[in-house]
């Protein structure tokens, strides 16, 4: 949740102050002749790349981050349906669900596992080089404009961090364990830190191959039972995507309620005495 408000602040930040600098604007012309400073929203605070102006590559990469919070969210109700009616196509996105579900319906007899291994670990590992870039192209910042004012995600995410920079290739790894540790964290550090793209790939291709086949083992030893739970599951998807839509809103209309009262009380803060 705390990526999507992040993008979602950049973007409003960027629709109200498209303005290049090296062509002003009449508004900008009007707030010089008032020697009032202006504010690009590339220079607002919390942007990843600093005070700088963000060039071709910080764009081409920012527009992917807002694509992966995009995704993600389009998922949360997406994936109980998609279990339901389409396991195979989940499992090859690199859902952890749905590899349980290739690996129950294998031991019914199904032949497509050994396909769904190749491509769903590929995919499993879909958004890591775009964080590990982000990491590259920014250092900390990216980090930084995910923990935002919240100290409890400041702290998770400089724990993560700290994995990340002490021991590398165990924290690739440990991104693919079911505990709660912000994998994007992990690998924009370690584009910060300078780990090499091949050793990447490499490491995560390795990790992903291992998880995708432990869960489908899972799935496999359970088996036909799975695949009779998923078949009754299948009469109340549609309720429990309609649920996680429902709390989704709810969240977002809580977090906007919750900035509203805020808003004013920061504005009425009486001034520092100098």
């Amino acid at each position: 949740m705390r990526v999507r408000h992040g993008v979602a602040a950049i973007l409003v930040r960027m629709a109200a102050n498209p303005t290049d600098p090296a062509e002003p604007s009449v508004d900008s012309a009007a707030t010089s002749a008032s020697d009032e400073p202006v504010e690009r929203w590339w220079e607002a605070d919390g942007m990843p790349w600093g005070a700088r102006k963000p060039g071709r590559k910080d764009i081409t990469c920012l527009v992917l981050i807002v694509a992966i919070a995009v995704y993600g969210v389009a998922m949360m109700p997406l994936q109980p349906i998609m279990l339901g009616f389409t396991p195979h196509l989940l499992a090859a996105l690199g859902s952890r669900t749905g590899a349980i579900m290739v690996g129950a319906l294998a031991a019914t007899g199904d032949l497509w596992w050994p396909v769904l291994l190749v491509v769903g670990s590929i995919m499993a590992m879909k958004f890591d080089l775009v964080f590990w870039w982000a990491g590259r192209l920014w250092g900390r910042g990216l980090i930084d404009m995910w923990s935002g004012r919240s100290p409890r995600a400041a702290k998770r995410n400089a724990r993560a961090e700290r994995l990340a920079l002490r021991y590398e290739t165990l924290a690739i790894l440990v991104t693919y364990l079911p505990i709660p540790i912000p994998g994007g964290v992990v690998y924009a550090a370690l584009g910060w830190a300078g780990t090499s793209l091949r050793k990447l790939l490499i490491v995560d291709l390795i990790g992903a191959l291992a998880s995708t086949a432990i869960y489908m083992g899972v799935g496999f030893w359970l088996g036909g039972a799975a695949v009779d739970l998923i078949e009754e599951y299948n009469k109340y998807l549609w309720y429990v995507s309609l649920g996680i839509l429902v709390i989704m809103l709810c969240s977002v209309f809580y977090n906007e309620w919750r900035r509203g009262k805020t808003a004013p009380a920061d504005a009425e803060e009486p001034a520092p005495e100098v």
